[in-house]
């Protein structure tokens, strides 16, 4: 059990590669930021010639969290020339604190690639629960996303993701928010989704539903 902590992390931003990780059995109770926060930066505080480093294969299940800050999704973030790859999360529940407003979604997020990594160098989050951006083959199972008090963003935003499933999932959200936002996303499919009909496209410019 981590409690009065800042979620769990995974993190390159100085050249190393982070491969081949798994995650199992985890509960979190008041957290001050993320309760996932996967970021591949390019900081790279590391001797000359040292190249951006990776983070793939993660398999990050059975996590519970209560009383999770309400400004922070749980981020996974990588570069537009290195993407976080295959991260698989599953059988996860997530309670947010609520209070987002809808105009957040519309906050335009900075890349920060040179920065310390921490989910707050984002800012609030456009989505509540699920914030991607830059990513490969992300998947989502078994996953219930919800809030303590009324929340006005979406569960989950995803920009710039190339191949990205959710199966089995409950994500609650306002009746004016929709369930999922999408932008330059390529490879989409939802099954099982509550209150969503079954979809699977190809690619998405913008799209919210």
């Amino acid at each position: 059990m981590f409690e009065h902590c800042r979620g769990l992390a995974i993190e390159s931003v100085d050249g190393a590669v982070i491969e081949d990780i798994t995650v199992d059995n985890l509960a979190m109770r008041d957290l001050t930021t993320s309760p996932l926060f996967i970021r591949l930066g390019r900081r790279m505080r590391a001797p000359e010639g040292t190249k951006v480093g990776a983070i793939r294969r993660v398999n990050i299940s059975n996590v519970t969290v209560s009383q999770a800050n309400a400004p922070y999704a749980s981020i996974v973030a990588g570069l537009p020339e290195a993407p976080v790859e295959d991260v698989r999360i599953s059988n996860l529940t997530v309670v947010h604190g609520g209070g987002g407003r809808a105009a957040d979604l519309q906050r335009q997020i900075p890349e920060h690639a040179d920065h310390y990594p921490e989910p707050s160098m984002f800012g609030v989050t456009p989505a509540y629960g699920l914030y991607v951006r830059h990513a490969r083959n992300l998947s989502v199972h078994h996953a219930d996303l919800r809030t303590a008090a009324r929340e006005g963003r979406p569960p989950v935003v995803l920009h710039e993701v190339d191949g990205a499933g959710f199966e089995h999932v409950r994500f609650a959200h306002d009746a004016a928010a929709p369930t999922f936002v999408l932008q330059d996303v390529r490879g989409f499919a939802v099954h099982d989704a509550q209150g969503l009909r079954d979809i699977a496209r190809a690619s998405h410019g913008r799209a919210s539903f």
